[in-house]
């Protein structure tokens, strides 16, 4: 029996239908059916080859060479086929073999060419392996002869090979279509903002995600014009709270003393730390006052409030803003 050894060292039997299936994929790449009488000749060719030369193992390069000779003498573009397929994975091995090399480097050594990266993190040795993955596969189908030998020669460098195969670069990314009417990222549906400060959080969301998906510059152009809708939303919802609290102020009985409550509990620009700061703060307008009071004070203050501003959802509330502070004023 005859056994034919492969790459790995491993042996198996000869099988003539394995030729047959090979030539057939080579044949096909030229857009070419053999007969039955061209598939026989190829098979006798490469059988006989075996018998006359009475050989019981063959290794698979000498398989190779057989069955190439064999379809010269049949179908020379064929056999064209057939050997640059077998350059291609050859040219593989030894692309896959550079992107060892350079991982073994990543992994025991570091990477110093992107100083933007550290390469001491686990994550980035996963990235940098993969861009040296990235950056065969251009050299391979994207640049051609000329090219590459200008870049080994030192005439010319291509920035950032490794991203531009499946990428862009240098983005002007038109969040505001984005943001138009809510979207979906990352499985999750996101509504368009009301207001200043959701928008600026939902547009940190979309930019991490976006500029994770390309490389180089990434611009959010003009951003006041884009969040201009937002402001005015925000102005005019604050305008009416502000409102709502001075109504409250000089309308209820205890007015005075919710307004102050109010006004250090939510509304004051210094943050204050805690309930005893924030009761420190009230001495000079309540007198005596304990934290059960504070905290009884605080509830019915809020309620107060929420009376003011009460019955409206956050689409009616747009609706009502508009109808104190029309666009046109």
């Amino acid at each position: 029996m005859v056994r034919v050894v492969k790459k790995d060292h491993t042996k198996e039997p000869f099988n003539i239908q394995k030729v047959v299936i090979a030539v057939n994929k080579s044949a096909n790449r030229v857009l070419y059916n053999f007969t039955e009488d061209e598939l026989k000749s190829i098979c006798n060719h490469v059988e006989g080859y075996i018998r006359d030369h009475h050989m019981t193992e063959i290794q698979i390069w000498q398989m190779h060479n057989i069955v190439e000779s064999a379809l010269e003498s049949v179908r020379p573009e064929v056999a064209k086929s057939y050997r640059d397929y077998r350059n291609y994975k050859q040219d593989f091995v030894g692309m896959l073999d550079s992107v060892y090399q350079k991982s073994q480097s990543i992994m025991y050594i570091g990477d110093k060419e992107n100083s933007n990266t550290d390469s001491a993190l686990v994550s980035t040795k996963r990235s940098l392996i993969f861009n040296q993955l990235n950056k065969e596969l251009y050299q391979k189908f994207f640049m051609n002869t000329e090219e590459l030998q200008a870049c080994r020669d030192g005439y010319i460098y291509v920035h950032d090979m490794s991203a531009r195969r499946d990428t862009m670069n240098c983005c002007l990314f038109d969040v505001a279509s984005v943001l138009k009417d809510g979207f979906e990222m990352g499985n999750l549906w996101y509504n368009e903002p009301k207001t200043l400060n959701v928008a600026f959080d939902v547009i940190g969301d979309i930019v991490l995600s976006a500029a994770s998906q390309q490389y180089g510059g990434f611009t959010v152009p003009s951003v006041d014009l884009l969040l201009e809708p937002y402001a005015e939303r925000s102005y005019k919802m604050l305008t009416l709270l502000e409102n709502s609290v001075n109504l409250l102020r000089t309308h209820h009985q205890s007015g005075e003393v919710y307004y102050w409550i109010l006004y250090y509990s939510f509304l004051s620009p210094q943050k204050l730390k805690n309930v005893e700061e924030i009761i420190e703060a009230l001495h000079p307008h309540i007198r005596d006052i304990s934290f059960s009071t504070y905290y009884r004070l605080r509830k019915a203050a809020v309620e107060a409030l929420s009376s003011v501003l009460w019955g409206f959802s956050a689409q009616d509330t747009l609706k009502t803003l508009d109808c104190f502070f029309p666009p046109d004023v």
